[in-house]
Formats: C-alpha cells, structure tokens, sequence
C-alpha cells in the first residue's frame, strides 16, 4: 500500500485521500519541493579505500627512487675505485677500510613549546658494508 505523509503532522494517509485523516491539512503538492540552491556545494569525494591505497602506493614508489638511488651511487663509487690507480707514493701507508659507506641517513627533530624551539636533535646513521678481506 502506498502512503502519503502529511507534510504537517507527518501522519500516513491512503494515497487517494486530499486531506489529511489526523489533522486535516490539504495536500497540495503531489510531490515533495525540491530546494532551490544546494545545501552544500557538490564535490568529488574520494572514497577512503582509494586515500588509503594512494598512500601505499606513494610509499611504494618512494622506496624504488630510494632503492634505484642507493644502486646508483653505489655503481658510481665503484666504477671511480676503478679508475683510480692502484699505488700512491706516501710516506707512511693509507689505513686499511674494512668496511664501506652503502647509505647515509639524517633525521632531525624539534621540540617546540609556545613557538619557541626548545630543542633540536639531529641525528646521522651510516649503513656499512663488510669488505671482503684482502690476503
């Protein structure tokens, strides 16, 4: 059974009927008005699946430039070993490296308190790489 619902008291009324059985109010409009202006500007609206997907990609692909840069520097640093000569004249010998530098990392952080900078720590971490031992 379809009902229409008094726009006063907001009673259900048969469909047929042209006055409302509760309060007596006419029923004018067939149809309900439609606003004339948007409550609210339309927007896009990207779902939350998607922002949380963005992010992972964007993470993603921030790991493979991190990756293909560290590969990249570590190709360079080789190919000018390479290049250099082998012996150097000195008067006393060069130290032996046991390990080499394959990622330099830096993180700072500040601590602020009513705009203030109340401290500062910057920090530095060196990933090493073991040399293979020369005989």
């Amino acid at each position: 059974m379809v009902e229409r619902i008094c726009p006063h008291c907001d009673a259900g009324n048969p469909s047929e009927h042209a006055y409302c059985g509760q309060c007596g109010a006419a029923f004018d409009q067939p149809l309900a008005r439609r606003p004339s202006a948007a409550l609210a500007p339309r927007t896009w609206q990207v779902p939350d699946q998607w922002r949380q997907a963005s992010k992972v990609v964007a993470l993603g692909a921030a790991t493979i430039v991190a990756e293909v840069g560290l590969a990249w520097l570590q190709r360079r640093q080789q190919s000018r070993a390479a290049q250099q000569p082998k012996s150097y004249a000195l008067a006393s010998p060069l130290p032996t490296a046991t390990a080499r530098i394959v990622g330099l990392g830096w993180r700072v952080s500040e601590t602020w308190r009513d705009g203030q900078l109340q401290e500062r720590v910057q920090e530095q971490v060196m990933w090493l790489e073991p040399l293979p031992r020369q005989r």
